[in-house]
């Protein structure tokens, strides 16, 4: 079974890796992460890859969400808003 604790570090980089591609901060990444992270683990059967696709659906909800400027969506920052993060990570 998948060791949370254990792989802790691996999730530090894929933050960090995705917080200099998008130009966010890591608060902000981690806080994506952690949303994927939870939704993914509360419905795995085998959870030894849920870092993986955690990964990259932070990836892919960080290229469709606006910018800072507000961009798509707004003037408010959707990373911000968990709401709006959770319904970009579907």
């Amino acid at each position: 079974m998948y060791d949370y604790n254990s792989n802790r570090s691996h999730q530090e980089q894929a933050v960090e890796f995705l917080a200099t591609e998008s130009a966010r901060s890591v608060a902000d990444v981690n806080r994506l992460y952690e949303i994927a992270r939870a939704g993914l683990t509360a419905t795995a059967r085998i959870t030894d890859f849920v870092p993986i696709f955690a990964f990259r659906r932070v990836r892919e909800a960080l290229r469709v969400l606006p910018d800072r400027s507000g961009g798509r969506l707004g003037t408010t920052d959707p990373v911000m808003d968990p709401a709006r993060a959770a319904l970009a990570l579907r």
